[in-house]
C-alpha cells in the first residue's frame, strides 16, 4: 500500500502545486483567499479522502451521504488521526485535504505532525510540507521552506513539483535567471496545455522591463524586431489601474507560446521597443527561426500576463529579418 500511496500522492502533490501556486501569489500581494481557487480545489478532496479511507478503517455510511466537499471525510479522517497519531500518511492527506479548502493552518498543524514523525522524510513530504510553510509564514521561500525546496532539486532535479515551486522560491530569492532555468526545465517536460500557460505566464513576468533604447550587445545577435506602439485618442491610459504595464510579445501562427517578450511600465507610451533573441522565452525557439510572427502589444490594466476583459492590444504580422519599423496602434478592448 506504501507504494501506490507514494505514487498517488506524487502526482497528487504536483496537481496541488499548480492549483495552489496562484493561490500563494494572490494570498501573498492580497492577504485574502480566492474564492474561485477553493471551489476548484475542493472537487478532488472526497475521492482522495475516500480511497483513502476504503483501505483503512472506511465507514459507507458517511461515504454515501451527501457530502460534495468531503467534510465529513475529513472529520473521519481527523477522528482516526487523533486515536492514531502515528499514521504519516494520514497527515499527510489530511494536510493536502486542508490545503484544497484553503485552511491553510490546520494544513500546516497537519503536515508538521506528518514531518515531527518522520526521521527521513522524502522528497514527497518534504515540498509539501514546504508548501505549507509557504502559504503560512512570511518570507518562508528564503528560510526553511525554501531550503526544502532546494534539497529536492539536488536529489530529483527532473521533478516537475520541485522545478515549479523552485522558480518562486528563486524570485523570492532575487534569482531571476536560476528562475527561469527551472521553469524553462518544467516546459521541456511537456506538460499539460493549462500548466504550460501558467509557466509561461511567470516567465512573461521575468520578461524585459528595461531600458530599450541601450543598444543590443553581442548577446542579441539575430534578428532584432523594431516596434513603434501608440495607443488610440479613443482609449485614455488613465482608464486602467495603477498596476497596468505594457507586454510585447511575439507568437509563431502555429502556436499560442511566445517566442520572445519584453514588459514595461505604461508611462512609456508612446514608444518605440524591441524584440530580439535575447528576449526568448523558451530555450530551442528564437526568432531567428521563423520567417513570419505575429507581433502583439497588450495593455494589461492588472500587470498580469494574462490576457483579461478590459485590457487593449493592437497585433500585427512582421517578418523578423525585415529592417522596417513595425508600427502598431493600440486600439482593441478585450471584451
Amino acid at each position: 500500500m506504501t507504494s501506490f500511496w507514494l505514487g498517488a500522492g506524487a502526482l497528487i502533490l504536483i496537481a496541488l502545486a499548480f492549483l495552489l501556486i496562484p493561490l500563494w501569489r494572490e494570498r501573498r500581494r492580497s492577504g485574502h483567499k480566492t474564492l474561485s481557487g477553493q471551489l476548484v480545489a475542493i472537487a478532488v478532496i472526497p475521492i482522495s479522502l475516500g480511497l483513502y479511507l476504503n483501505v483503512t478503517t472506511f465507514d459507507p455510511e458517511i461515504a454515501d451521504s451527501p457530502d460534495p466537499n468531503g467534510t465529513a471525510l475529513l472529520d473521519q479522517l481527523a477522528a482516526r488521526l487523533a486515536s492514531d497519531p502515528t499514521d504519516v500518511d494520514g497527515w499527510v492527506l489530511l494536510g493536502r485535504s486542508y490545503f484544497q479548502l484553503g485552511d491553510y493552518g490546520r494544513a500546516r498543524l497537519a503536515l508538521q505532525e506528518a514531518w515531527d514523525r518522520t526521521a527521513e522524510p522524502d522528497d514527497l513530504l518534504k515540498l509539501a510540507y514546504a508548501q505549507a510553510l509557504l502559504f503560512t509564514e512570511e518570507g518562508a521561500a528564503l528560510t526553511q521552506a525554501g531550503d526544502l525546496v532546494e534539497e529536492v532539486l539536488e536529489t530529483s532535479p527532473q521533478s516537475e513539483g520541485a522545478l515549479l515551486w523552485g522558480g518562486f522560491v528563486a524570485v523570492e530569492r532575487n534569482q531571476p535567471v536560476i528562475a527561469a532555468d527551472r521553469w524553462n526545465a518544467l516546459l521541456a517536460s511537456n506538460p499539460p496545455p493549462d500548466i504550460t500557460e501558467l509557466v509561461l505566464n511567470q516567465l512573461l513576468l521575468l520578461a524585459g522591463g528595461g531600458d530599450d533604447t541601450a543598444p543590443p550587445t553581442a548577446a542579441t545577435a539575430g534578428p532584432i524586431l523594431e516596434i513603434d506602439v501608440s495607443v488610440t485618442e479613443a482609449i485614455a491610459l488613465d482608464r486602467f489601474g495603477p498596476n497596468a504595464r505594457l507586454f510585447i510579445i511575439a507568437r509563431a501562427t502555429d502556436s499560442p507560446a511566445p517566442i520572445a517578450a519584453t514588459q514595461h511600465p505604461l508611462a512609456s507610451l508612446p514608444g518605440r521597443f524591441s524584440l530580439s533573441d535575447a528576449d526568448a522565452m523558451i530555450p530551442g525557439r528564437s526568432l531567428s527561426q521563423y520567417d513570419s510572427v505575429t507581433v502583439i502589444a497588450r495593455i494589461s490594466g492588472s500587470g498580469q500576463p494574462t490576457e483579461q476583459p478590459g485590457d487593449a492590444y493592437a497585433e500585427a504580422s512582421a517578418d523578423p529579418d525585415s529592417v522596417e519599423i513595425l508600427s502598431l496602434v493600440i486600439d482593441t478592448i478585450v471584451p
